[in-house]
């Protein structure tokens, strides 16, 4: 919806066009995400990575990030983890809580920068304290996993707890496994099922899979005679 005037697509790509080519950054920014977002605009990633670097280049934290992204996926660019991590990494200069969570994922897996699980966690933890929701629930895999860390199973329900809910996909159902297992959680078959639930509205076919599963033990569990309610 338009603010005051009718919505017409065509004019603001042109006004995004004009502005960008004057050099307004955050109508480089804008410009590519119209190209991506608006209905018969041909995705172009080739384009994309063309806009981000434009706007990146001009200090734009959102684009050296989304930059990153093109390097690290190859999408418009030859992948490239170097360069995917350098642009991440200047978007973290600017506090941007995606990037930091970028930089971990680089850390984490050797990406660009000699693999470091402390940094990475160092970096996930920075985002996820800023409730940054894939930040929470990469900290909680790496505590869960033992990845780098020496903490207890309860901070990594927490952590999935947080981003569980903010409506994180993965993070919903990692909390669900940690009630079916009784990973720093009391086991709690109806809680998991809860969770499962909520991960499989947002599609996640592991969660889909894992209700019946569960759902079986609650039913075995209910029937027990000593079960207590």
């Amino acid at each position: 919806m338009g603010l005051g005037v009718s919505v017409h697509y065509g004019m603001a790509l042109n006004w995004y066009q004009m502005a960008a080519e004057q050099g307004f950054v955050d109508a480089e920014f804008a410009l590519e995400w119209s190209f991506g977002k608006i209905e018969g605009v041909p995705w172009n990633h080739a384009r994309s990575a063309e806009q981000y670097r434009s706007a990146a280049e001009h200090g734009d934290a959102a684009a050296q990030n989304n930059l990153g992204g093109c390097f690290m996926l190859g999408l418009g660019v030859a992948p490239d983890f170097a360069e995917a991590f350098q642009w991440c990494r200047k978007a973290t200069d600017q506090n941007l809580v995606e990037a930091q969570t970028n930089l971990g994922i680089c850390y984490m897996f050797g990406h660009g920068v000699p693999q470091n699980r402390t940094m990475a966690i160092e970096w996930f933890r920075k985002a996820a304290e800023r409730g940054y929701s894939e930040a929470q629930t990469d900290l909680g895999w790496c505590i869960d996993n033992g990845w780098g860390v020496d903490e207890k199973k309860e901070q990594a329900a927490k952590w999935y707890l947080c981003a569980a809910e903010q409506g994180h996909a993965v993070g919903q159902y990692n909390l669900g496994c940690c009630y079916e297992y009784g990973n720093g959680v009391a086991k709690d078959y109806a809680e998991a099922v809860k969770w499962f639930r909520k991960a499989a509205e947002q599609e996640d076919t592991r969660a889909e899979k894992a209700i019946e599963w569960v759902a079986k033990k609650l039913e075995a569990e209910c029937s027990n005679p000593d079960h207590k309610s």
